[in-house]
């Protein structure tokens, strides 16, 4: 197995921007301290060269073909076209190699975007959970889940997607054309593609702390539970490539590491990679860095933005979705940030 060590910005990725000012989508990330900003985003390639953008060239800017469209505007097609574009040039062109594309992105923008889901289907489902992975191919047709992931609290207003309510239905038909074109651009190839909901996050429930994010950072980060579940979505989506690979006689595995330009979702694919990477005992100086670096600032950010009530609601439920893991799966996760200030 091989994984590259560089995380790749797919443009428009990012979060869609909601209704007024939110703070935790902003195409930002803050220097020095609060004293300023530069803007990271992969649209229209501000900065890419700025080192606080790219951490010395850990992270790598994928080019966007469409300028003269926003990514509020961009078209099913024309996103996975982008998409079989970039990842065309990053695969093995060969007939041996299963290349795997591990792309993170948000809520809204999966749902609405990436794979839009058809209002209108019979199991009325209209939400991807945080980690859960959606698994697709450039050599067979159709989606399925490979982890459910972790509804967010509001079990009244969402009903998510998992393995047992998935139907063909699911998607759009806008969505289906649009991926059946993504599937003859590289059908020549072995491909395929996990789309991945970051981890719970700052601005998430139970810290919810979006209404203090002006105030400090404007990208939220991953809480001590959203590293956890991506971890365990990790844990999974490698458990799936061995059993998957070796049932359909792949020489090779090639995994490619994507995501948007925020910074829960290049944290997500980070620690993803980085469980896979610890498994199958292979090293990586980048990616190992950027998840080391990631975890620290995100744990820093927490405990400057969340409340008393938020952290002790956080902690409850990462203790027991970590019990429930490590009693399954007989696998102890750690992270150092916090085991080592705890």
């Amino acid at each position: 197995m091989e994984i590259v060590d560089n995380v790749y910005i797919q443009p428009c990725t990012n979060e869609l921007q909601g209704l007024g000012f939110s703070p935790e989508n902003q195409e930002a990330r803050l220097k020095d301290g609060h004293s300023r900003k530069v803007e990271c985003s992969s649209k229209n390639m501000k900065n890419k060269d700025d080192t606080e953008c790219s951490y010395d060239n850990k992270l790598i800017y994928q080019p966007y073909r469409f300028t003269e469209t926003s990514c509020d505007n961009i078209t099913l097609d024309m996103f996975w076209d982008d998409v079989s574009t970039n990842v065309n040039n990053l695969i093995e062109q060969n007939n041996e190699t299963h290349n795997i594309v591990i792309l993170v992105s948000h809520h809204n923008r999966m749902k609405k975007t990436i794979l839009k889901l058809n209002e209108n289907n019979k199991n009325k489902i209209n939400a991807y959970a945080n980690s859960s992975a959606i698994c697709l191919h450039s050599f067979e047709k159709g989606v399925s889940i490979l982890t459910d992931g972790y509804p967010d609290n509001d079990k009244n207003k969402y009903v998510y997607a998992n393995a047992q309510n998935i139907n063909d239905d699911l998607l759009t038909k806008e969505t289906n054309i649009a991926l059946n074109n993504f599937r003859e651009k590289l059908k020549d190839r072995y491909v395929t593609v996990i789309v991945v909901r970051h981890g719970n996050a700052l601005h998430n429930y139970p810290v919810n702390a979006r209404n203090i994010l002006h105030q400090g950072p404007l990208d939220s980060s991953l809480t001590p539970l959203g590293c956890l579940q991506a971890s365990i979505t990790g844990f999974y989506i490698s458990k799936w490539i061995d059993t998957y690979s070796k049932s359909n006689n792949f020489p090779k595995n090639k995994i490619c590491l994507m995501s948007s330009y925020l910074n829960r979702s290049q944290h997500t694919v980070c620690l993803i990679g980085k469980l896979i990477a610890v498994k199958h005992k292979i090293k990586l100086q980048n990616i190992e860095w950027l998840e080391d670096e990631f975890t620290k600032e995100a744990y820093d950010k927490f405990l400057r933005n969340a409340s008393t009530e938020g952290q002790k609601l956080m902690w409850a439920e990462y203790k027991l979705l970590l019990e429930q893991f490590e009693s399954s799966n007989g696998l102890h996760l750690t992270f150092k940030a916090w085991d080592i200030k705890k």
